[in-house]
């Protein structure tokens, strides 16, 4: 949905030079609660899908009034649980560490948070392998299986101002891991209660500039009665975004929670409400599609970079042609084949012919 220039001012003003510590009010009570009087979205569990560890498990909640043409693709948080979960445990089965779907539900029916469609993917990231470190396998599996998967299969947005990466404990240390050290994959990081398995922020980081310059919000919360070892982690990744600049930027303190389910809940509830707000796609896709493609791999014509700073995005292109003060670039962009995309006049494009 698009939204007046006034409404994109002042959401990005909310959310601009912040680098706090916060203590956010509790959400009314029955923000987890299975209200029959509220529009619900789908939740469905277990599905799977094929990666480098042949099948792999994840549940998908699609928000109220989904659809699966819409123009407008749907953003995606990628939802991770804690060591003891796996992909049913953010829909309160299995370990039960969260109620994500009906925290979603709840968000939708309050009209004055104005909170964002958006998919939430809740993959299974516990990973094969006799090593403490093998959750570390997950990574690449969720970069280049798990959201191509989302992104043929849903109505997912494979762009990546429309990509968030969240989750608890174990998640919350893999959200640090995956999303700093993917600032141009993931533009929207929330860690719940981040566990040991949290790598030090100066390993994780190594392009502070591409943190700044694209992540749109650093989100780390834990409870004020979580042991040491959980509030250490956070407020050690807290200082050292905070030190280096970083903003918006959020430590979020749960009033008297420990490493528990309503901690997280809590924590999810105060992320959602703030993602993919006062950002457009980095891309539009026209309507239109190719009507056929050819079956072979194509001959790229040249390789160009698209974008500024330290933070250019790459795109193959096959085809191209002038007229009406655009170009018209027929590409596959490594996701979905045969998408046209409308480039402005005066984009800067970087690149040599081939």
């Amino acid at each position: 949905m698009i939204r007046s220039i006034v409404t994109s001012v002042l959401l990005l003003s909310a959310f601009t030079g912040f680098t706090e510590e916060v203590r956010w009010a509790a959400p009314p009570n029955d923000f987890t609660s299975a209200s029959p009087s509220i529009p619900k979205g789908t939740i469905t569990r277990s599905l799977e899908y094929s990666c480098r560890y042949q099948k792999r498990k994840f549940s998908i909640y699609t928000p109220p009034g989904y659809s699966k043409t819409r123009a407008e693709k749907y953003p995606v948080l990628y939802l991770h649980h804690g060591i003891g979960g796996n992909e049913v445990a953010w829909s309160g089965q299995g370990s039960n560490e969260g109620n994500a779907d009906r925290i979603m539900d709840y968000l939708y029916a309050q009209d004055n948070l104005d909170v964002v469609p958006m998919i939430v993917v809740m993959p299974m990231g516990n990973m094969e392998g006799t090593s403490p470190d093998a959750w570390q396998n997950f990574e690449a599996v969720l970069i280049e299986d798990l959201a191509p998967y989302i992104e043929a299969n849903y109505n997912g947005s494979s762009d990546p101002n429309m990509r968030a990466i969240a989750g608890l404990s174990m998640g919350g240390g893999q959200t640090l891991n995956f999303g700093y050290k993917n600032p141009h994959f993931f533009t929207w990081i929330g860690s719940f209660s981040p566990a040991p398995n949290t790598k030090a922020a100066q390993t994780t980081i190594t392009d502070m500039d591409a943190v700044k310059n694209n992540v749109h919000l650093n989100y780390i919360a834990v409870g004020t009665s979580e042991d040491a070892i959980f509030q250490n982690q956070a407020r050690n990744y807290h200082n050292y975004l905070n030190q280096n600049g970083v903003s918006p930027l959020y430590l979020q303190w749960e009033q008297g929670l420990g490493h528990e389910r309503n901690n997280w809940n809590r924590q999810l509830y105060h992320f959602a409400q703030r993602l993919f707000k006062g950002i457009t796609a980095m891309a539009k896709p026209e309507l239109a599609r190719i009507s056929q493609t050819r079956a072979a791999p194509l001959t790229i014509q040249r390789a160009i970079m698209l974008g500024s700073g330290s933070a250019p995005w790459g795109m193959q292109i096959f085809r191209e042609e002038a007229g009406d003060d655009i170009t018209r670039i027929f590409s596959l962009d490594g996701r979905t084949a045969g998408t046209v995309y409308r480039i402005k006049a005066g984009t800067t494009a970087i690149g040599t012919g081939e």
